[in-house]
């Protein structure tokens, strides 16, 4: 029922065999990332290796929760309203009763590099300390949450955008020593991570070499030695994403092309326009003509 995830009706669910459970969420290309709510009838459930790249960072809002521990044990968690975060490739067992799940699915190595190691030590699972920032992102969740019928797409990327940052922010701040362990990361997940900076600021045209090394906790020497380590540069990465962000919203939307410009972070037009020409082969107008978006009209 539920992508990734191997559940197996428990206690009146599975006596009756009258086992209830739902999804739903809302995707958002933009910020490479997906909101989720679950609701479900008793049962035991453990990821699988669909859900293994993954790791959720949410609330528990209501119901019951048991976390089998390293040592075999079931353990029964005092989640319901906080934060946690559960790292889907640690592939932990859950005994859930009446449980309402609400969370953003990040990419494991994002959430690697922000935190500078491993998201959730031993278990799989985590939670989050109370602080002002983390109630604003449990507040900003539930919101969302109760329009995901009536948001445009547009909308909801914006939404799902702040509730990323967020929780980014967050993340940094719960890794103190972050700077050693990010040195340690195997280059291919201190460039995933790097590349989920870019995507989060791709509007800012200021972004630098520089942020990225901040904002990763690792020096821009490190950073440079890993992307040439894969054949890639920093800045034509941050170059690509940038024209091909905008090449989506051209196929995608109907908004104006100068701020499809500015949302792909080119202050000045022309630079955008000759940028796009060189990379895509076609001016931005041209480019929405072959393959973009195409209102219907109404018929005269």
């Amino acid at each position: 029922m539920f992508p990734g995830v191997d559940m197996t009706p428990s206690g009146e669910a599975r006596v009756t065999g009258q086992f209830h459970g739902e999804l739903i969420g809302i995707q958002s290309v933009s910020a490479g990332v997906a909101l989720s709510r679950t609701i479900s009838s008793s049962n035991k459930a453990r990821f699988n290796a669909l859900g293994g790249e993954d790791v959720l960072l949410g609330i528990f809002d209501s119901g019951r929760l048991g976390l089998r521990d390293e040592r075999g044990h079931m353990k029964e968690l005092q989640s319901t309203g906080t934060l946690y975060i559960l790292d889907a490739g640690r592939a932990p067992e859950f005994q859930a009763e009446q449980l309402s799940n609400l969370y953003l699915t990040l990419p494991r190595s994002y959430a690697t590099g922000l935190l500078g190691g491993d998201p959730t030590p031993r278990c799989g699972f985590r939670q989050l300390p109370r602080t002002s920032l983390g109630q604003i992102l449990h507040d900003h969740l539930l919101a969302i949450s109760r329009q995901f019928n009536d948001l445009g797409q547009e909308d909801a990327d914006a939404a799902i955008l702040a509730a990323k940052s967020m929780a980014a922010t967050l993340l940094r701040g719960m890794a103190p020593a972050r700077r050693d362990k990010v040195q340690k990361l195997d280059h291919k997940d201190l460039v995933a991570a790097a590349r989920q900076c870019m995507s989060d600021r791709l509007h800012d045209p200021s972004l630098t070499v520089t942020d990225l090394s901040r904002t990763l906790g690792c020096s821009r020497a490190h950073l440079y030695r890993a992307f040439r380590e894969l054949d890639m540069s920093v800045a034509e990465e941050l170059r690509i994403m940038r024209l091909t962000r905008a090449a989506e919203h051209l196929r995608c939307s109907n908004r104006e092309v100068g701020d499809i410009a500015l949302a792909s972070g080119y202050a000045d037009f022309s630079a955008f326009t000759r940028a796009f020409h060189r990379y895509h082969g076609l001016s931005p107008r041209d480019y929405r003509e072959a393959y973009g978006y195409k209102p219907i009209r109404p018929a005269s």
